[in-house]
């Protein structure tokens, strides 16, 4: 049975690693570029359900998933009209259809990156506090490579095309808060395809900002 998943994780790993790189020769296509905004959402959407096949039927995690999707939604329809919680920015017209200026994958990728920042904090044995602590750091680290892409790939905007503070503070916020119920809610649960998942999409963020910077 072991033997079974471990191949079937693989095979997973290797899907996703090919969807990065069609996504990663995709975006140095001029051509493709109308594109983008019709596939992108249908690549985070299968990135999603891909890390999350495993757990689809967990009651638990399927409410840790919908609240998660409501909460980040939520905040950041009420960041951009106010600016308040991240900075002021607006979304371009690469993440798809939006809801009140907000595209609506965009809950859908803050799962999936908390998921493997939460995976990887998982590793070490200590309190959920401090889980939840290095969980957020991973998720503010990879802010920081993929805000020095994101106006570049038309995903969002700066005014002034400054960085904010307070967009870290926010990411490690949130990513605090819904890190800490996904530990209270669903322990101890394996989260290798999320893991796969996040490293991945570094890589590809990495790779875009070396070759567009």
């Amino acid at each position: 049975m072991e033997r079974e998943k471990f191949k079937s994780h693989k095979i997973i790993f290797l899907i996703l690693l090919i969807l990065y790189c069609i996504g990663i020769v995709l975006h140095f296509i001029s051509s493709f570029n109308h594109y983008l905004k019709f596939l992108n959402p249908i690549f985070l959407v299968t990135v999603f359900l891909i890390v999350t096949v495993d757990k689809s039927v967990e009651k638990k995690f399927i409410t840790w998933v919908i609240m998660s999707y409501l909460i980040t939604l939520s905040i950041e329809i009420l960041g951009v009209h106010t600016g308040l919680i991240f900075g002021s920015y607006q979304y371009g017209n690469n993440l798809g259809v939006k809801l009140s200026g907000v595209p609506i994958v965009i809950g859908l990728n803050w799962i999936t990156l908390l998921l493997g920042s939460i995976g990887y904090a998982s590793m070490v044995k200590t309190s959920v506090y401090l889980k939840s602590f290095i969980s957020s750091i991973l998720m503010v680290g990879f802010d920081g490579i993929l805000e020095l892409v994101a106006s570049k790939l038309n995903y969002w905007f700066w005014r002034d095309d400054i960085i904010p503070y307070q967009n870290f503070i926010a990411w490690f916020l949130i990513s605090y808060i819904l890190s800490y119920f996904y530990y209270v809610l669903v322990p101890g649960k394996n989260l290798i395809l999320a893991k796969y998942n996040y490293i991945i999409q570094f890589l590809f963020f990495v790779i875009l900002y070396i070759f567009l910077h």
